[in-house]
């Protein structure tokens, strides 16, 4: 048995993008969609409800988010083109 599941910015988006073609190429017995948006999974993070290798240790390193910035990088399919802008602040 072959399962699928995927977290899509938006399902519209993502057929444009060819996420049916894709799925069906796959041949998956069981397909699940989940929508989360980048500010969501930033809270989740912080709420360590998530766990990220990057953003993980920054926030738990004193960095705070200061933006969400869209369309950072478009060829990057696993942000989804996201990049989080961060601040620390070195008191020393």
């Amino acid at each position: 048995m072959r399962i699928i599941t995927l977290n899509v910015n938006g399902i519209r988006s993502a057929a444009k993008k060819g996420l049916f073609g894709w799925l069906a190429r796959q041949r998956a017995d069981i397909v699940c969609l989940q929508e989360m948006k980048a500010q969501e999974y930033i809270h989740k993070v912080k709420n360590r409800e998530l766990y990220d290798p990057v953003l993980t240790f920054q926030l738990s390193n004193d960095f705070h988010v200061r933006s969400l910035l869209d369309d950072y990088w478009p060829t990057d399919h696993k942000s989804r083109g996201n990049a989080v802008l961060l601040e620390w602040i070195n008191i020393y």
